[in-house]
């Protein structure tokens, strides 16, 4: 999944850089790393607060909201875009998933567990989030499009 970021590491960067009392240099000193580490994690800091989405939960997951069951076949439907199944931060799922429910979608880390839940009612929309790596696993061969608000990492 990547390299953790200084902010993930160090949760009280945050809170000094929005403070803006501390210089690029003293902040590399006080957190144990470069000039340019800060400068980047302040530019993703301060990106997410202005789009509204600092704190979210950037964990990457799938959403798949449907189970069709015919012919002793079973299929899941995923939301997709052009580029394949999409990913999401998992706090950040677009609105038109979460059909503006307040409360985060169910989260799943197998798809076993996430096909229980859509089975309970089968054919019914009812949107849920799945592990990217459970869902890298489980749709092996499938293409992922990347969709991410203020995380720069690869997926």
């Amino acid at each position: 999944m990547g390299r953790r970021k200084i902010e993930d590491i160090h949760p009280s960067l945050v809170e000094d850089v929005l403070a803006d009392q501390l210089t690029t240099h003293e902040m590399a000193v006080k957190y144990d790393c470069t000039p340019p580490t800060i400068r980047n994690a302040a530019s993703r800091i301060r990106e997410a607060e202005a789009l509204g989405v600092l704190g979210l939960d950037t964990t990457p997951v799938v959403v798949v909201f449907r189970m069709h069951a015919s012919e002793g076949e079973v299929t899941i439907d995923t939301l997709n875009s052009y580029g394949g199944l999409r990913v999401f931060n998992r706090g950040a799922v677009d609105p038109r998933a979460t059909m503006g429910r307040d409360e985060p979608l169910p989260h799943f880390d197998t798809l076993a567990a996430a096909g229980l839940y859509l089975g309970e009612e089968l054919g019914a929309f009812r949107p849920c989030t799945l592990s990217y790596t459970e869902a890298r696993r489980a749709f092996q061969g499938a293409d992922f499009a990347d969709f991410r608000v203020v995380d720069d990492s690869p997926l």
